[in-house]
């Protein structure tokens, strides 16, 4: 069996999003994936260096998530959600330097597996802005209403709309 399937999984990637990132057909995608032929080495080399990319931005995401937890526990330490915008679409995910959602998402998903527990996690689709290259990332604690821009990352007092 080709690896494929495993290494495209890894990334996130749909197999429409996967042709895409290759520059190849949906077929031949399709046809590494079930393992009617095997994937070139270079393919294995491409979805690598994607996956090490994912780590990046994964790791990126979670210290400003951290550092967001840190400043903001200080001052309201019953935090009750963490809101996390994932990409839009294909543009939108290569302004946060991936290639589709998909990668964005598993980005998402490494980031949070590392995050301490204890609050609910909610991913919401970004609000659209062309030039924000970075990730929306609020915090909703209880009590009093009012609004912080913190490093380009909105922190939000109140309930979650």
């Amino acid at each position: 069996m080709t690896p494929f399937p495993f290494l495209n999984k890894l990334c996130g990637l749909s197999l429409e999003e996967s042709a895409d990132y290759l520059k190849v057909r949906l077929d031949t995608v399709k046809s590494w994936s079930t393992g009617r032929r095997s994937m070139p080495p270079d393919v294995c080399g491409e979805l690598s260096a994607l996956w090490v990319n994912i780590q990046a931005v994964a790791a990126a995401l979670g210290e400003e998530i951290l550092a967001l937890l840190d400043r903001r526990m200080d001052k309201d330490p019953t935090l009750v959600a963490l809101e996390i915008g994932i990409a839009r679409n294909a543009a939108d995910a290569r302004r946060l330097g991936l290639p589709a959602v998909g990668a964005h998402g598993a980005a998402i998903a490494l980031a949070v597996s590392r995050l301490p527990g204890g609050f609910e996690i909610v991913v919401e689709p970004r609000q659209p802005n062309p030039g924000n290259r970075r990730h929306n990332v609020r915090l909703v604690p209880r009590g009093a209403r009012g609004q912080d821009i913190v490093g380009g990352v909105t922190v939000v007092d109140g309930p979650m709309h």
